[in-house]
């Protein structure tokens, strides 16, 4: 009985040995060269930077409506507006270190004692006229990208007049008179607000 338990145990052994060896030469067949190579990917995301008349938050300083003026010679106050006189101001948009093209808005609003002949205009000749609706208006811009020095800075030129006289009649101009001389003595306010944002990639210019 011993002899034949004996062999019953080899027997299992060997097979068991067996079974293992065939296993690993089954791994073997299977295996394959393989290597992961681990690394990391990087999106750079472009800069955005946008100043007016030199500063990026609040504007601390007062701009200055009157900027240039003309039609004065000797015959009105320094720094005082009357009918005869026009001029131009100037709002500094600058965009320099910014990696998109920007758009931006000028919007000057909340008048006060804005006389009501007194005009706006985009251009020196004062031809394309700026219309004030509900006491304020808006003049737009483009600044496109640009790695040129100063090349994404822009000046935006607002012009003003008064006309000496408004009317095309003897009476339209007796009656504008008496407007302009109500608007006399004033103070003019307004607020201003300047924005810039990312123009679409997707819109053509």
């Amino acid at each position: 009985m011993e002899k034949k338990t004996d062999n019953k145990n080899k027997i299992i052994i060997a097979l068991a040995i067996l079974t293992i060896v065939i296993l690993l030469v089954g791994i073997w067949a299977f295996a394959r060269y393989t290597s992961t190579i681990t690394g990391s990917g990087t999106l750079s995301v472009a800069a955005w930077s946008f100043k007016v008349n030199g500063q990026s938050q609040n504007l601390t300083e007062d701009i200055d409506l009157l900027g240039t003026m003309s039609g004065v010679n000797g015959k009105v106050a320094p720094k005082h507006i009357a009918p005869g006189t026009n001029g131009s101001f100037d709002v500094s948009v600058d965009a320099t270190g910014s990696e998109v093209a920007v758009e931006y808005s000028v919007v000057l609003s909340n008048f006060t004692n804005l006389p009501r002949n007194l005009h706006f205009y985009t251009d020196s000749a004062m031809q394309n006229e700026v219309t004030v609706s509900d006491g304020s208006f808006t003049i737009s811009g483009y600044i496109p990208y640009d790695t040129t020095e100063n090349a994404m800075k822009k000046t935006a030129t607002i012009y003003w007049a008064w006309p000496y006289q408004t009317g095309t009649t003897d009476e339209e101009k007796a009656a504008n008179d008496i407007q302009d001389t109500q608007d006399a003595g004033k103070d003019v306010t307004c607020d201003i607000a300047v924005t810039g944002w990312q123009s679409n990639p997707a819109v053509a210019e």
